[in-house]
C-alpha cells in the first residue's frame, strides 16, 4: 500500500513511462493474492461470444499493408491532395501506434502556405484533441513563432508521425523509414517556400540519416531532394518545443536559431 504523495507519483511516472496512461477497468484486482485461480476458466456471460463461422478478410480490405518502397511511392503520386493523403494515412494498418493512439493528428493550417512547421509526434493535448500544437507544447511553440513575427495560422504544421507513441516514446527506426515518404509527400502537396523541423526525428526522416545530429544543420540554410519534387526542398532546424520544456537551457540556442530564419526569410 503507498501510503505518502511521493510514493504515489513515483508509480504514476513510471505508468506514463511506458505507456500505461489509460484505465481499463474500475477496480483494481490483486493478482498476486495467493487465493486467486489462475486456471483457465470458462467465459463469463458478460463476456461477447466468438461467432461460430469467423470470415476471412477480403483481399480488397481498405487497410494498406507495406509491401516496399516502390510500391508505397507509387500509392503515394496517387495523393493528389492533402486530402487524399490525408485518406490514405487512415488506412495505414501496419503500425501499433496506430492502435494506441485515441486520435490521428494529421496537420493543421494554409495548404498553400510559404512556411511549414514540422515536429516529431503529437503531444498527449494533441492525441487527445485530433489537433496538432496544442496544449502546453503547442503554446511555446507558437511563442517561439510570434517572436519573430510568424502568426501560426499562417503556416501549415504538421508532424512525422500522425499518432502519439506511447508514453512519447521516441520513434522507432521502422517508424521514421516509412513516414519519411509520407512526410515528403505531405510536404510536395504544400510546397512551402521554407520548411522548419522542430526536433530530431523529422530531420533523420527528410535527412534519410540515423545518425543526423541537429547541431551539424542548426544555423545554416539546408536542402534535401526526393521523388516528389523536381527541386531540392530548402529547410531549418531548431529544436523540439517539448525538449526546450524539459531542458530549459536549450531556450538560448532556439532563440538563435530563429533569428538566423526569420533574417533568412525576410
Amino acid at each position: 500500500m503507498l501510503e505518502n504523495q511521493s510514493e504515489i507519483k513515483a508509480l504514476l511516472d513510471y505508468y506514463q513511462a511506458i505507456g500505461a496512461d489509460e484505465i481499463y477497468v474500475n477496480q483494481p484486482e490483486n493478482w498476486m493474492n495467493e487465493t486467486c485461480d489462475f486456471s483457465f476458466k470458462a467465459p463469463r456471460q458478460s463476456v461477447v461470444e466468438v461467432p461460430e463461422k469467423i470470415e476471412k478478410p477480403q483481399k480488397n480490405s481498405p487497410g494498406y499493408v507495406f509491401e516496399g518502397v516502390e510500391s508505397l511511392i507509387a500509392r503515394l503520386n496517387k495523393c493528389l491532395s492533402i486530402e487524399d493523403l490525408k485518406g490514405f494515412v487512415q488506412t495505414i494498418d501496419d503500425f501499433s501506434i496506430k492502435r494506441t493512439a485515441m486520435n490521428m493528428v494529421f496537420g493543421c493550417g494554409k495548404i498553400d502556405a510559404d512556411i511549414m512547421l514540422i515536429s516529431d509526434f503529437p503531444n498527449e493535448s494533441d492525441d487527445a484533441s485530433g489537433n496538432a500544437f496544442t496544449g502546453p507544447v503547442g503554446e511555446l511553440a507558437r511563442k517561439m513563432l510570434s517572436a519573430i513575427k510568424i502568426e501560426f495560422d499562417d503556416l501549415y504544421a504538421t508532424y512525422l508521425l500522425p499518432w502519439r507513441p506511447p508514453g512519447n516514446r521516441t520513434p522507432s527506426k521502422k517508424e521514421i523509414e516509412f513516414f519519411a515518404h509520407i512526410l515528403k509527400r505531405h510536404i510536395a502537396l504544400v510546397s512551402p517556400k521554407v520548411v522548419l523541423f522542430m526536433g530530431h526525428a523529422a530531420l533523420k526522416a527528410v535527412t534519410e540519416n540515423h545518425q543526423a545530429q541537429l547541431n551539424h544543420y542548426r544555423g545554416k540554410v539546408n536542402e534535401y531532394a526526393c521523388v516528389f519534387r523536381q527541386a531540392p526542398q530548402k529547410f531549418y532546424v531548431t529544436y523540439n518545443p517539448s525538449h526546450l520544456q524539459k531542458f530549459p537551457n536549450y531556450k538560448k540556442r532556439a532563440w538563435e536559431d530563429l533569428q538566423f530564419f526569420e533574417k533568412e526569410i525576410s
